[in-house]
Parts: structure tokens; sequence; C-alpha cells
């Protein structure tokens, strides 16, 4: 699902663009049983993932556009006060506490003219359409007349602001999901640890770059490759 689009208009040649990610520390396990009695979560730290340095090193690499120059800084003492202070219900905006008096100031102070940011988002349940919310990434069961879907899911969203006045200026989220049998028939995602999903962390970081790439397509900051 690809939502709420806002494509890049013309930017100066040359633009220097600072990468930054806001994609939490936390794999989020929800079961949604046939009522709300048998649903079951559980949120188990994965901080050792290092899944923003990670995503950042990755998107540093892909193809943009000649005037769009990417940059990758370690910001992780800028970002430790980055968490999400508010949601706007009528813009679908979020903010997050230090981007106004820590990261735009850096990225004026370093010649960036615009700034790339990654996060990840809350919405109604895109996976299975229930009317319930989720967020972030992890791994999503439901369980409907004995039946039981397990699906790893990934919702992320990337916007672009312009440094000096501070406006996004283009942006799109989408949610990538995908079928999976691993735990199906076995643990409830109550008894899941952390050994359990070491192995997942492909899949997720899988995911988030799959949903990015078709996010950067859309907003045109993608170099068009030619097969032919």
């Amino acid at each position: 699902m690809n939502t709420g689009v806002k494509k890049l208009q013309t930017i100066k040649d040359n633009s220097k663009v600072l990468i930054v990610t806001s994609l939490g520390n936390e794999f989020l396990l929800q079961h949604i049983g046939f009522t709300i009695f048998s649903n079951d979560y559980n949120n188990i730290s994965v901080e050792e993932w290092d899944i923003d340095s990670i995503i950042e090193n990755k998107v540093a690499k892909l193809k943009f556009i000649d005037k769009f120059d990417v940059v990758n800084e370690d910001l992780t003492e800028i970002k430790k006060d980055m968490e999400v202070l508010t949601k706007s219900f009528w813009t679908d905006g979020v903010v997050f506490k230090g981007f106004d008096d820590k990261i735009f100031p850096y990225a004026k102070n370093n010649n960036y003219d615009l700034i790339l940011f990654i996060n990840s988002y809350e919405t109604e349940d895109p996976v299975f359409y229930t009317g319930l919310h989720l967020e972030g990434f992890g791994l999503y069961k439901r369980k409907v007349l004995g039946e039981i879907t397990s699906k790893y899911y990934a919702m992320i969203s990337s916007s672009i602001y312009d440094v000096n006045t501070r406006k996004k200026i283009a942006g799109s989220s989408r949610t990538r999901d995908a079928y999976i049998s691993k735990y199906n028939q076995s643990k409830g995602v109550e008894s899941i640890s952390y050994d359990d999903i070491t192995e997942d962390k492909d899949v997720i970081i899988s995911l988030i770059m799959n949903s990015l790439y078709t996010q950067f397509n859309t907003l045109e900051i993608m170099k068009k490759i030619n097969y032919f």
C-alpha cells in the first residue's frame, strides 16, 4: 500500500542531501484472534541490530538522480532524542523531538540543502484490514476459524525537507509484508524471544529497502535504468 505521495518538485543542481533515519529499536509481535479477548502482544528490543545505520548505509549506495547528492553521516549522538512527540490526525504528520533544535541546525551548519528523513509510522492494519492499528516493523499473526496466518511487515515513510525553510517538500509512505510459515503453528507471540527472531533481521531489512526503493522511484529521485 502506497499512500500520501507528494512528489519532489524542482530542486537546484547538486543539492547536498543528509540522510536521517528513525526506524525504532523494537520488533513488534501481534497475534489478532477471533475476538479481542484472544489478542496477544509482545515487543522485543532489537537495538543490537542497529537498523538505522544499516538502512542509512544501504540508501547511500543507491543510484539517485545527479542533482540529488546523498551523504551518509554518523548522527548517533544527535539522534538520541528523536522519539515521536506528537502525531497530527489532520495532516498525517509526525513531529520528532530533536528535529528542530538539532537536526536542522546541524544540516544548515554543514551546508546541506535537503534532508532525506526515513521513519517508521503507524496506520490502520494494512496487512489483514482488521481496522486495528499497526506500527513500525515486526511479525503479525491472525487466527480466524482455527486458521493461522503469519506475516512479517514493515511500515516505512520517507520525507524530503528543505533545510532553509524547514518545510516538507516531498514524501511518501508504503507498507511491505511477506507471508511466512515459520511461526504458524508453533509459539505464540507472547513466548517468542530475541533468540527466536535473530534470523528475521534480514527479512525486515529487505522489506524496509523494498519499501524505500518503491517510494524513491515514486518520488522520482532514483535514476531510471534503461534495460534495452
